[in-house]
């Protein structure tokens, strides 16, 4: 995973992982990558 300003730090993921439910089924991503990703596109737009 590349290191983005945009991507949550381990304090900012506890508190949204409260609201999310991780565990409910076996993914192909990972939900904070997808979240991180959420947030580079809300920053930068889309190209």
């Amino acid at each position: 995973m590349n290191n983005y300003p945009t991507n949550h730090t381990d304090n900012q993921w506890q508190v949204i992982e409260k609201f999310l439910d991780v565990q409910e089924r076996k993914r192909k991503y990972p939900l904070r990558n997808i979240t991180n990703a959420i947030n580079y596109l809300l920053k930068t737009g889309c190209q």
